[in-house]
């Protein structure tokens, strides 16, 4: 609902309404070793936008979705885009191997994988949202902001040190 369509929310509003940034996404790796997900924003602000600007319009969206969930037809548009890739890809041989031996890596049957359009269609707004709810946290945030450097190897680098 946030990140991967032209219709999603990020791009919509803080790429194209506002124009705050270039490119803004979100997203996780429901594989990920040890059962645990990071989930990621990030974005790059537009010329003559700031970081601490685009930092808050991100952190708005995900406030948003907590406090008015998604709508179905967000939900849906997005259900159907990924069991669409997901059937896509395992046209190859090579991508169920790894999606297999991924599964079968971080402590699940290969059998789940099954199931997995089923499960992914029983989702519903309201659980969205609770899930948001749960985990969204700022208590949970960690924020890093690259500082692109010079190319010229005698130009001095420019901007503040980092401050933990």
């Amino acid at each position: 609902v946030l990140s991967g369509n032209p219709a999603s929310r990020l791009n919509q509003k803080l790429v194209r309404e506002t124009q705050l940034a270039v490119d803004a996404s979100a997203g996780y790796d429901i594989l990920s070793r040890g059962r645990l997900a990071l989930f990621a924003l990030d974005g790059t602000p537009s010329e003559g936008k700031t970081v601490a600007e685009l930092k808050a319009a991100l952190l708005d969206q995900i406030e948003k979705v907590k406090a008015a969930g998604v709508t179905v037809e967000e939900l849906d548009r997005v259900k159907a885009g990924v069991i669409a890739a997901d059937v896509y890809q395992r046209d190859s041989m090579f991508y169920q191997a790894m999606q297999i031996g991924t599964v079968e890596s971080i402590g699940f049957s290969w059998k789940i994988l099954d199931g997995y359009p089923a499960k992914l269609r029983a989702v519903t707004p309201e659980q969205v949202q609770a899930v948001a709810k749960k985990y969204l946290l700022q208590d949970n945030l960690t924020v890093a902001t690259l500082d692109p450097q010079p190319m010229d190897p005698n130009a001095k680098p420019q901007g503040k040190p980092h401050v933990h």
